[in-house]
C-alpha cells in the first residue's frame, strides 16, 4: 500500500473546518441571552444514540436508526429514519412497528434492505423510496441472521437453525429451578450465572448456521463450509466471497464462535479454501483467531487481522494485506503461516479496513484513545491520522462506492451525537438534530490530560470539569472513574459508559461535573489502542494501579484536585481495580463500585473450569490452591483495614450479586460506611431506563454527600439521607465495633510493588 492520496487529505481538512464551526456556534449565545439550563440527571433519558447508518449508492439518501428511552414503557424505543442529503431536507420516520435491523441500501437502487420478523423468524425485506413499496426477499425455514448484496446484485445470507418442534430441551437453569430430578452439573462449563440467570444458557450457545447464495433471477444455493459462518464480504467483481466462520474442529466451549477462521469461496467453481485458520489453546501452543476479510479495491488481496493469545486475557494483534492468487483447488492456511504481519495499533481489531483504490486505505477506529478516520501506511503498518481533527469522536463512517460521499456520527465529551454528511468538494454539514434539546443545555468543560507512569511512559485520559473551571481554576473535589474491560478505551464521546450498547453502567459523570465535582477518566495500562505492550501489563494490579494513582497525584500537584476530597468509581474490572486504589491509597473519601467482585477467590470459584489453565493460572501464575497469597493480596476485601472511603456497592441480581455480597460485609468489618444495592431483572449491565436513572441518582447523591456534604432536599430521599447520616455517625463514633476486626491486618508485602 502506498501513502494516502490528496483526495483523502481533502476529506479530513473539510471535516475539520465544518466541525470547528459547529463547535464555535454551540459555545456562545449570539444574542447575549442568559446561559442555558445546566445538563442534569433527567437529560440522560433524552439522549438518542445512532446505532445504524447507511448511505445510498448515489449519495442521495441516508437511513439511520436512533434509540432512546421510551416515554411509554420501561425500555428503549428504536426509530428508523430516511433523509435526503440535500439542503433543508427533513427526516421521515419509516418502518414503524417492523423492528428493522441491519440497514443497507441495495447497490444501484433506492431500496433499503433490512431484517424484520417473518413467518420463520427474521427474514430479509426491502422497501423502495419514495414509493415505500415493500417486498420480502427471503422466506427461509430458519431465521436470517446476516446478509450482504454484491455490487451487481448477488445476494449472500446466513440462517441459524431454529429448534425443531419438540426438540428444545430445558436449560441448566430450567432443570435446576423447574425440574423434578437431580442434575449432574459439569464444573468445566457451569458458572454462577447458570444458577441465577434464566437467559445465560442461551447467550453462550450458538445453533448451527448455513450460508446461502443467490444470483438475480436464480434459485438459492446452499454452500457447504468447514464450519458455521458468521459473516462475509463480496469481492468487487462479485466472483468471490470471503467468509468468517467457526471451524467444526474447534473444541466444544461456550462462546467458541469468537475463534473465527477466514476463507474464500470461488462462487463460480464452488470451491472454498481457508486463508486463516483459528485454533484453540493446545499444550504450550497459543490460541489464535482472525478478523476482517475486506477486499482490496482491485479484488486481488484481503485485509486480515490476526489475534494470537498467550492466555485468554493476553494477546498480540496484527494485520496484513494478503495477496490472493486464483489457483483452483488450492488449500492451506496461508495467512497463518506466511509473513507480512504488522503490529495493529487501533481498536477494535475488527474495525473495517476500507480500500478506495490508488493506495488510499483507511480505517475508522480508535488509536491512543481517540476515534477518528485514520490512514494505514504501507511501510510500518501504523494507523495515523491524516491531519489534525477538532476535538471529538468520529464514528460509523459509511461511504458511497466511489468514495465521493460519506455519512458519519460526530460527538464529544460535551456534545451529543449527530449525523453529518460529506460530499467531495463540499464542507460536511450536520444532517440531524436528534439531540437538539440536550445540546442546548449548559455542559461541563472537558480536556485531554497526560501524565507519566512510573517507568516514564506517557499515560493519557480525559477530564470533565465544571463550566467555570477555565475562568475560576482551583482545587475541586475529584472523582476518578476506572473503566471496565479493561481493553475498551474511553474516548472523547458523550456519556460513553451510560449509553453505549444500551448502557454499560449509568455513572452520571457529566451531571457530577455540573455539580462542581471534576471527573478524571484515565486510560490506564490494559486498555487497547495504545499498542500491544501497553495492553498487556505483566500484572493487572501492577502498572494499571500505578497509572491511575500517579494520574490522581498529577492532578493534585497541578491544583486541579482537592487532596482532601477524592472519590473513585468503577464497573466490572474497574470495580475490582478501583477498590484496590481505595486500599492502596488512604486518601479516598468516597467510592462506588458496580458489578465487580473484590475477592479473587470467589471470582475463581464461580468461574467455569475452562477458564482456569489458560486464564487465571496464567494471569496470576497459579491457582488459589497452589498460591493463596497471590489471590489474597489482589483481593480488596482483605485490604480494607486502614482505608477511609464510604463505599457504595451495586450489582445486578442475575450476575455478580452473590459474589459481591461479601464486599459490604468486609468493608463494615473494617469500619467503613458501606451500602449494597441489588437491581432486579439486571445482569452485568443495567438496561432498564428506570433503573438507570435510579442508579445514576443514587451515585450522584452518594458522591456529593460524602465529598461535599450536600443533600438533595427532595422529600422522597429523606430516608436515604437518614441512613447515610447514620453510617457517617457510626463511622465517626466507632459504633460499628460489633462488625470491626479486633486487630487490623498487618501490612503485607505485595508482589506487584
Amino acid at each position: 500500500m502506498s501513502q494516502v492520496g490528496t483526495g483523502m487529505h481533502s476529506i479530513v481538512s473539510i471535516l475539520a473546518a465544518a466541525l470547528c464551526l459547529t463547535g464555535a456556534a454551540a459555545g456562545a449565545a449570539a444574542d447575549g441571552s442568559s446561559p442555558p439550563a445546566p445538563f442534569a440527571l433527567d437529560d440522560y433519558a433524552k439522549i438518542s444514540r445512532i446505532t445504524e447508518l447507511a448511505i445510498s449508492a448515489d449519495g442521495a439518501l441516508v437511513a439511520y436508526a436512533a434509540e432512546r428511552a421510551s416515554e411509554e414503557r420501561d425500555g428503549f424505543a428504536r426509530r428508523i429514519f430516511i433523509q435526503e442529503t440535500g439542503d433543508e431536507a427533513q427526516p421521515r420516520q419509516v418502518l414503524q412497528g417492523r423492528n428493522a435491523s441491519q440497514l443497507a441500501w441495495i447497490p444501484g437502487t433506492r431500496e433499503l434492505a433490512y431484517l424484520a420478523a417473518g413467518d420463520h423468524g427474521a427474514q430479509l425485506y426491502a422497501t423502495a423510496f419514495p414509493s415505500r413499496k415493500t417486498r420480502q426477499i427471503t422466506n427461509s425455514r430458519n431465521p436470517v441472521v446476516w446478509y450482504a448484496f454484491s455490487n451487481s446484485g448477488e445476494l449472500a445470507w446466513i440462517t441459524q437453525d431454529a429448534p425443531a418442534p419438540g426438540e428444545k430441551g430445558m436449560t441448566l437453569y430450567e432443570r435446576l429451578h423447574e425440574g423434578d430430578r437431580g442434575v449432574v452439573v459439569n464444573p468445566e462449563f457451569a458458572r454462577l450465572y447458570d444458577f441465577i440467570d434464566p437467559f445465560y444458557s442461551a447467550q453462550k450457545t450458538q445453533r448451527p448456521r448455513t450460508l446461502w447464495l443467490a444470483r438475480p433471477g436464480e434459485r438459492a444455493a446452499r454452500i457447504d463450509l468447514p464450519g458455521d459462518p458468521a459473516s462475509g464480504r463480496w469481492s468487487p467483481d462479485a466472483t468471490r466471497l470471503s467468509v468468517a466462520y467457526a471451524a467444526r474442529t474447534l473444541p466444544e466451549r461456550p462462546f467458541i464462535d469468537a475463534y473465527a477462521s477466514i476463507g474464500v469461496l470461488d462462487v463460480a467453481a464452488g470451491e472454498f479454501r481457508t486463508v486463516g485458520a483459528a485454533r484453540y489453546f493446545s499444550g504450550e501452543k497459543p490460541a489464535r483467531y482472525f478478523l476482517g476479510g475486506e477486499w482490496s479495491a482491485e479484488g486481488d488481496a484481503l485485509y486480515l487481522r490476526r489475534v494470537t493469545q498467550d492466555s485468554l486475557w493476553r494477546g498480540r494483534q496484527e494485520w496484513r494485506r494478503l495477496p490472493l492468487e486464483r489457483r483452483r483447488g488450492e488449500t492451506g492456511d496461508r495467512a497463518a503461516m506466511g509473513g507480512g504481519w504488522k503490529p495493529l495499533d487501533f481498536y477494535p481489531a475488527g474495525s473495517a479496513i476500507l480500500d478506495s483504490g490508488e493506495g488510499r486505505v483507511f480505517v475508522n477506529a480508535i488509536k491512543n484513545g481517540r476515534r477518528k478516520l485514520y490512514s494505514l501506511s504501507g511501510e510500518g503498518g501504523d494507523a495515523t491520522r491524516f491531519r489534525s481533527f477538532p476535538d471529538g469522536d468520529l464514528s460509523r463512517f459509511r461511504f458511497t462506492g466511489d468514495y465521493r460521499s460519506a455519512v458519519f456520527v460526530s460527538e464529544s465529551l460535551v456534545r451529543p451525537p449527530e449525523v453529518y454528511f460529506w460530499r467531495k468538494g463540499q464542507a460536511p454539514r450536520q444532517l440531524t438534530s436528534l439531540n437538539g434539546a440536550v445540546s442546548a443545555r449548559q455542559m461541563p468543560a472537558s480536556r485531554a490530560v497526560r501524565w507519566h507512569g512510573r517507568d516514564g511512559s506517557v499515560i493519557s485520559g480525559w477530564l470533565l470539569e465544571p463550566p467555570d473551571a477555565h475562568d475560576n481554576p482551583r482545587p475541586r473535589p475529584l472523582l476518578t472513574f476506572v473503566h471496565g474491560g479493561p481493553s475498551m478505551p474511553m474516548t472523547d464521546s458523550f456519556a460513553q459508559y451510560y449509553t453505549t450498547n444500551g448502557g454499560i453502567w449509568p455513572y452520571p459523570l457529566e451531571a457530577l461535573a455540573m455539580k462542581g465535582v471534576s471527573v478524571f477518566i484515565p486510560n490506564y495500562r490494559g486498555a487497547r489502542s495504545f499498542g500491544d505492550e501497553f495492553a498487556n501489563p505483566s500484572r493487572p494490579d501492577g502498572q494499571p494501579l500505578q497509572d491511575i494513582s500517579l494520574g490522581i497525584d498529577a492532578l493534585i500537584k497541578k491544583g486541579v484536585a482537592d487532596p482532601g476530597r477524592l472519590a473513585v468509581a468503577g464497573h466490572s474490572h474497574g470495580a475490582w481495580l478501583g477498590a484496590l486504589v481505595v486500599t492502596r491509597r488512604k486518601d479516598i473519601v468516597a467510592a462506588s463500585f458496580g458489578e465487580g467482585p473484590q475477592n479473587n477467590f470467589l471470582t475463581y470459584i464461580f468461574s467455569p473450569g475452562y477458564l482456569y489453565a489458560n486464564g487465571y493460572h496464567k494471569l496470576w501464575g497459579a491457582s488459589p490452591y497452589d498460591s493463596p497469597q497471590t489471590y489474597i493480596e489482589t483481593s480488596p476485601v482483605f485490604e480494607f483495614d486502614g482505608a477511609g472511603a464510604a463505599i457504595l456497592f451495586e450489582s445486578g441480581v442475575r450476575y455478580q450479586a452473590i459474589a459481591m455480597l461479601e464486599s459490604p460485609k468486609a468493608a463494615a468489618l473494617s469500619g467503613l460506611p458501606a451500602e449494597f444495592v441489588v437491581y432486579p431483572k439486571t445482569g452485568h449491565n443495567i438496561r432498564s431506563p428506570d433503573l438507570q436513572i435510579e442508579s445514576a441518582a443514587r451515585n450522584l447523591d452518594w458522591v456529593l454527600f460524602w465529598l461535599t456534604g450536600v443533600e438533595d432536599p427532595s422529600p422522597d430521599k429523606r430516608e436515604q439521607y437518614r441512613r447515610w447520616r447514620r453510617l457517617r455517625k457510626d463511622a465517626s463514633d466507632d459504633l460499628s465495633s460489633q462488625w470491626r476486626r479486633r486487630k487490623p491486618a498487618a501490612n503485607r508485602p505485595r508482589q506487584s510493588e
